[in-house]
């Protein structure tokens, strides 16, 4: 059995008020059972546009135009009557009257609605705020025909964006890209890759960020095949390769050494780092495999024991606990893959609640004798053994030197020869809690050696932090062993994280090295000049 297919009902359209066949005489029905209305022949009409325009041909409409015409007449004699002035002539009058409404200009409606969009997109405004804002708008002003006629919702706002703001902003920044040489700022992602172009923009006289594109990659992609999509990219808007001055990209495995060989072939004054951010992060964490695995799984035992089992019960409790140790309430923190900055949090957390955590769960450990998988006894016992606190104590200590540099090549205010002097400087530090001062401080930031044992201070003389000293102080004779051992264990996490850093950061460099240099940067023309204000505005292109 065939569906009945389902008639469409024509709705009012307020278009037809600026139409000059409809606009003089039709009008809104009070009710939707209808689609418009006749002023003149004072009765509703249903259907299309077409069915108007035959309606205003039939003879009962055009009689009753002609008696709305008579009684204008009439009016607008009697009111020039009163006011002296000479009677209308019944052409002047027809004429008046049938004059049509002016015309509103829909390119003006069109030139609004844009404008609402590209507001949303520039306040970073979630789209569904347009499915009110227009109706706001309207109610402000009654009276302006061009809010009255705004038709924009998310769905069309988010179609406007897509193919009209996103296309001219495309090609007017690829305009600019042509003509000026520019850096490429790469974030990826599981399924895409952000591009933003920093460049100097001559209109503002300074550097800017513009963001250039987002691109889908495959989970599969190698690191060539990314960069193939880049370069087809770039060939598709007309931006040579010649204009690009660096390219910044994660140390990820798809922005490995193949792509940036093949970049440097096509443009070989091309500077291709990487990301400052990420590579304290990689240090650290390389850095942190030297210490046991105990830490790690203490932190994720506190985290789940709190929060994932019977959290409405145990948090309170804690907090009660925290409040006798006049210690402000902080939930656990809990470790994370994708957020870089979370083990500073962990550790600091579980530092500052030590003393409120051990009563914590020596409270726990005596109520759940029969539920032992809550695991309460053993982190009891672990929370209990001091070089398991003097591990924490280190890392408190440690960990917060690097998150201050994590931070600082985030600041957009500071340039990169001032990030790459406190990094120098950083390194020099560590490397002296461990290292001979003499050695450290003749030798040339490029020619350290973190592994040369030869210039190794005594494990006793090696610094730790304050509250290791401590600790150490107060520590019981028989677990002078295990001190030994973490003492070697902090020793080779040194170790690792400086050799991690000069890894990463080449000192030898000649773009870094004339960067510190600003004394020898600085060119008298113009053009060195932009040059230099974008490396040095640059932040490591991060």
């Amino acid at each position: 059995m065939e569906e009945i297919r389902k008639c469409y009902k024509q709705k009012f359209n307020k278009n037809w008020y600026s139409d000059s066949e409809l606009g003089i005489w039709i009008e809104e029905p009070d009710d939707n059972s209808h689609t418009a209305y006749c002023k003149y022949c004072k009765c509703y009409l249903s259907g299309s546009k077409s069915i108007m325009l035959r309606h205003g041909q039939t003879p009962k409409h055009k009689q009753g135009l002609e008696h709305a015409e008579r009684q204008a007449l009439a009016r607008a004699q009697q009111e020039l009557t009163h006011k002296g002035k000479p009677k209308m002539t019944n052409k002047e009058s027809k004429n008046s009257l049938l004059v049509p409404k002016k015309r509103l200009n829909m390119d003006t409606v069109r030139n609004a609605e844009m404008r609402l969009c590209a507001y949303v997109a520039e306040q970073n405004l979630p789209l569904t705020i347009m499915d009110t804002l227009p109706g706001l708008l309207k109610a402000l002003d009654p009276d302006s025909e061009v809010l009255q006629h705004i038709q924009c919702s998310h769905t069309k706002t988010g179609y406007l964006m897509k193919n009209a703001l996103a296309d001219d902003t495309l090609n007017s920044l690829s305009k600019k890209l042509q003509s000026n040489f520019f850096s490429l700022i790469i974030e990826d992602a599981q399924k895409f890759l952000t591009l933003i172009a920093r460049y100097y923009n001559e209109d503002i006289r300074d550097v800017e960020d513009s963001f250039l594109n987002i691109l889908d990659v495959e989970n599969s992609w190698n690191s060539m095949e990314v960069f193939q999509a880049i370069m087809s990219f770039l060939g598709r808007i007309e931006v040579p390769v010649s204009n690009l001055l660096a390219l910044s990209q994660y140390n990820s495995s798809t922005c490995t050494d193949p792509p940036s060989q093949r970049l440097i072939e096509l443009n070989q004054y091309v500077y291709v780092p990487g990301c400052v951010y990420d590579s304290f992060h990689l240090c650290a964490s390389e850095a942190c495999k030297e210490l046991p695995t105990p830490l790690e799984d203490l932190c994720n035992d506190i985290f789940k024991f709190t929060h994932k089992k019977k959290p409405t019960k145990r948090v309170p409790e804690l907090k009660r606990i925290q409040n006798i140790f006049n210690v402000n309430f902080r939930n656990s923190q809990k470790l994370s893959n994708t957020n870089r900055i979370s083990i500073f949090k962990v550790v600091e957390r579980i530092v500052e609640n030590w003393d409120s955590l051990l009563s914590y769960f020596e409270t726990s450990a005596r109520t759940t004798v029969e539920d032992r998988e809550e695991k309460a006894e053993t982190i009891l016992q672990t929370l209990r053994n001091p070089i398991i606190k003097a591990y924490f104590l280190f890392l408190n200590f440690f960990l917060p030197s690097t998150k201050n540099l994590t931070h600082e090549s985030l600041n957009t205010n500071n340039c990169l020869p001032a990030l790459l002097s406190s990094l120098e400087d950083q390194l020099k530090t560590i490397l002296k809690y461990y290292m001979q001062p003499i050695y450290v401080d003749q030798t040339p930031i490029s020619s350290l050696n973190p592994e040369e044992n030869r210039y190794f201070l005594q494990l006793d003389e090696m610094y730790f932090g304050p509250d290791v000293v401590t600790l150490k102080h107060e520590l019981d004779p028989m677990f002078y062993n295990d001190f030994h051992d973490f003492q070697v264990r902090c020793l080779n996490f040194y170790v690792e994280f400086c050799r991690q850093l000069l890894k990463r950061v080449d000192f030898t460099d000649d773009v870094l090295k004339n960067l510190l240099n600003t004394g020898t940067s600085l060119s008298s023309t113009t053009g060195d000049l932009v040059l230099f204000n974008m490396a040095e505005r640059s932040t490591a292109f991060c």
